[in-house]
Formats: structure tokens, C-alpha cells, sequence
């Protein structure tokens, strides 16, 4: 399997867990100097002892909720061991209604696996919220 192909499927495993409330791709494929960037201006952590207990909270909840997110059209890059994706992935509320978020994830192989070292998830804004002007886009 390649770098690109087992980040393709360990970004499955992360939008399922999602839905499924399951944080054991994390805890597994988490790597202990991992940055962790969500949507929330305060969801910023710099180990995987810092992220892991609040991604197991957010993700039950999610779970119980009913909310899940589906992988869009990832575009994928490396170079030697390392491999990163974007993505553009589609959460759905538990009412049927979704939104569109962004995602980025850089992991680097350890032995015969990927771990990641770095991910945000993120969901896009109009520039006219963010700086009060309209920008070229």
C-alpha cells in the first residue's frame, strides 16, 4: 500500500469516527507531538495528550447526537515519508441539513503505518465576516 493510499483510508477511519463516536484511530494513529487545529478558536493543542481526551468527549457527542462527516474529493502530496491531504468534507446535522468544512492532514510513516502529525478541520467563512471588506476571490 502507498503513502497516499493509507492516508486515504486512515482519513475514512477519521470522518467515521464522527458518527460512530469511536476515538481508537486517534489514540492509535495520533502521534505524541501531534498539532491539533479544529473549529473552534479555541481547539488548539500541540501534544496528543492535550487533544485526546476533548476529540474522545466531541466525538461521543457527536455520535450521540447523530452527526457525521463524509470525505469529499481529497487531493493528496508527499515527499519521502511524509504524505499530507486536503479535503473538503461534508458534516450533516442531525436535522439533514450540512455544511461544508476543510480539512488538512500531514502524517509521516513510522515502520509499517501512518501517524499524523498535524490536522485541522476548519469551516470556511466570507471574507466580508472576516476582515469587514470584500476581496478578490
Amino acid at each position: 500500500m502507498t503513502n497516499r493510499d493509507d492516508l486515504a483510508d486512515l482519513l475514512a477511519s477519521i470522518y467515521a469516527s464522527f458518527a460512530g463516536g469511536d476515538v481508537s484511530t486517534f489514540a492509535d494513529r495520533l502521534a505524541d507531538d501531534a498539532t491539533m487545529i479544529g473549529t473552534d478558536e479555541a481547539e488548539w493543542w500541540d501534544s496528543k495528550a492535550a487533544a485526546l481526551p476533548v476529540i474522545q468527549s466531541q466525538l461521543e457527542e457527536m455520535g450521540e447526537a447523530g452527526i457525521s462527516l463524509a470525505g469529499g474529493d481529497a487531493v493528496f502530496g508527499e515527499h519521502g515519508d511524509v504524505v499530507w491531504a486536503a479535503d473538503r468534507p461534508t458534516m450533516t446535522l442531525p436535522d439533514g441539513t450540512t455544511a461544508s468544512l476543510r480539512a488538512t492532514v500531514v502524517a509521516v510513516r513510522e515502520g509499517d503505518r501512518l501517524v499524523v502529525k498535524q490536522m485541522h478541520l476548519s469551516a470556511p467563512a466570507p471574507n466580508e465576516e472576516l476582515v469587514q471588506t470584500s476581496l478578490t476571490v
